[in-house]
């Protein structure tokens, strides 16, 4: 019998689950228990091949940048048995694609508010990301799943307090899109797949300090 008989293998595709398209250069691994055994990555028509395995048991991981990897429970995800002259293990794996959300933390006369705590949690939730506005107040989350979020920013502790025309005191309160103190009343965010959400500017709000 050929040697190249004797050979185990596993093969499949990568797609993006949205749009069936295929999806390449997604990094796949062979695990053998906690161990990375085999590493490949998806060619242009979203393919792969992994020759010359050992008999075993194996899982496998799938990445891509942008994109979610089938859960554990899905079928390509699930522990396979290759044999050498067996039947080849085919795997196919839909990957989801993230949506990205950015925009502005600003401050006064839309001055940009670098340093302020930004927080996207999904609505109805604690579960989110925290990230840290860049010198011209600019933020982003990148690779979330989709669902509907409540987004929020407030003014870094060193912030100069807000200006004033009567002489009041004004300290800065946490915010909520486009620019509200009061949680409930923040406008809900809705991410879809694949989705690229620019534009998303949160204006702190100031209010009275008392003693």
């Amino acid at each position: 019998m050929a040697a190249s008989a004797l050979l185990a293998q596993v093969e499949g595709s990568v797609v993006n689950s949205s749009t069936g398209a295929p999806l390449a250069g997604a990094a796949i691994r062979i695990l053998k228990e906690a161990d990375v055994a085999y590493r490949t990555v998806s060619g242009p028509r979203g393919d792969f091949r992994i020759e010359g395995m050992a008999t075993g048991d194996y899982t496998a991981e799938f990445s891509h940048p942008g994109f979610r990897q089938p859960d554990g429970n899905a079928a390509p995800r699930r522990p396979f048995h290759v044999a050498a002259g067996g039947p080849s293990v085919r795997l196919e794996a839909r990957m989801l694609p993230l949506a990205r959300l950015s925009g502005r933390v600003l401050a006064g006369k839309d001055r940009p508010a670098p340093g302020a705590d930004v927080q996207l949690l999904m609505a109805g939730t604690f579960a989110g990301e925290t990230t840290t506005a860049g010198d011209q107040g600019n933020f982003s989350f990148d690779d979330l799943d989709p669902g509907t979020y409540v987004l929020s920013a407030r003014a870094p502790r060193d912030a100069p307090p807000p200006d004033t025309d009567d002489g009041r005191r004004l300290g800065w309160v946490r915010t909520y899109y486009p620019s509200t103190g009061d949680p409930g009343a923040g406008a809900k965010i809705l991410a879809t797949t694949g989705a690229d959400l620019a534009g998303w500017d949160i204006h702190l709000l100031a209010v009275p300090l008392r003693r």
